[in-house]
C-alpha cells in the first residue's frame, strides 16, 4: 500500500469583485496563498474560511485547498 506525505500546501479564493456592465457576467478576484502547513486539517481550513469576511472587503464566493503529496 502506498504512503502519502504532504509535502506542501497552497489555498486559493475567489471574491466576487463586482458584474461586468456590458455582459453582465460576475468579476471574480482570486487570492492564493502558498505557505501553509501540509499539517492543516480541513476541520481548521474550515474555520480560518469562516473568518475571511471578517478582513476581506470583497465577498468570498468559493476556496479550494490543494495539497501536494509524495507517494512512496
Amino acid at each position: 500500500m502506498a504512503d502519502y506525505t504532504p509535502l506542501r500546501t497552497a489555498a486559493t479564493f475567489r471574491l466576487v469583485a463586482g458584474t461586468n456592465p456590458e455582459t453582465g457576467k460576475t468579476i471574480y478576484k482570486t487570492i492564493s496563498i502558498s505557505a501553509i502547513d501540509p499539517a492543516l486539517t480541513a476541520v481548521d481550513y474550515e474555520a480560518a474560511i469562516a473568518k475571511l469576511p471578517d478582513v476581506l472587503d470583497l465577498p468570498l464566493h468559493d476556496s479550494r485547498k490543494t495539497v501536494t503529496s509524495l507517494v512512496e
